[in-house]
């Protein structure tokens, strides 16, 4: 039930923020379907290829522009890698506000 609450806060966050948009949540709703099915333990370790499409998004330049302004908002920890072959780190555990 406590996870269940990462999901409310967030929609009543965006419900109040003008600067989230569709690219946003459907980034934000992929991330949390992989949290889920890890359990929602500690941190996600993704490839941007994972997220595409749960998310619908076609371009990596997207996805890339709206991890980083979720991470700005506070909506989530990210941490690019940068390499092909090693995967960015996000926690979405800090998305709930206190």
């Amino acid at each position: 039930m406590e996870n269940q609450n990462y999901l409310l806060s967030f929609f009543s966050r965006v419900e109040k923020d003008y600067r989230i948009n569709k690219a946003h949540m459907s980034v934000y709703m992929a991330l949390y379907y992989l949290w889920s099915l890890q359990g929602f333990k500690g941190l996600l370790y993704i490839y941007s290829v994972q997220i595409l499409p749960i998310a619908k998004i076609s371009t990596c330049g997207t996805y890339y522009t709206v991890m980083k302004q979720l991470h700005e908002y506070g909506y989530l920890s990210y941490e690019p890698s940068f390499y092909r072959k090693r995967p960015s780190k996000v926690n979405l555990e800090t998305s709930v506000p206190s």
